[in-house]
């Protein structure tokens, strides 16, 4: 597995792309952009995403989880349990739920500190935990979902 876990994509592009290398059985970032009309950069993202969850092997093919989002056959539930296998998503997710509030600086401090991630600047930090929310509500992982703010984004 690569030894970068933090996620760079959120959940709606990477099934979108997943669908893409499921039905156009491309094997390189090019053809499968093509394929799809997504731009190169994105698909990579997606590729590096989806080999972190497990979805696609090194040669881009689609695993069985994978055909199970695919075809929806337990789509979140399939994907729950790959993000939660995740080094470190567990336990951000976690302590995430602990709080009483959250806003997504605090979230993405959360996420970079369980997953290792390499942000430094309040920005990016603050990028990390938008995006980790956005799993976290699209997974149904989040407890108290009204109490999450975005003030100060």
């Amino acid at each position: 597995m690569n030894e970068q876990t933090t996620l760079f994509l959120g959940p709606e592009e990477n099934l979108t792309i997943l669908k893409g290398i499921f039905s156009s059985r491309k094997t390189s970032p090019e053809d499968i952009a093509k394929s799809i009309g997504k731009n190169k950069g994105t698909v990579i993202n997606a590729i590096h995403d989806l080999k972190i969850l497990s979805l696609i092997d090194e040669k881009l093919h689609p695993r069985e989880e994978a055909k199970n989002i695919v075809y929806d056959r337990n789509a979140k539930d399939v994907l729950r349990e790959l993000f939660l296998s995740v080094k470190g998503n567990k336990e951000a997710v976690e302590e995430i739920n602990t709080k009483e509030k959250i806003d997504p600086l605090e979230s993405g401090k959360i996420f970079c500190f369980h997953t290792n991630a390499r942000a430094t600047k309040d920005s990016s930090i603050k990028q990390i935990g938008r995006l980790y929310l956005r799993w976290m509500k699209f997974l149904d992982l989040i407890k108290h979902e009204e109490e999450v703010k975005e003030n100060g984004s």
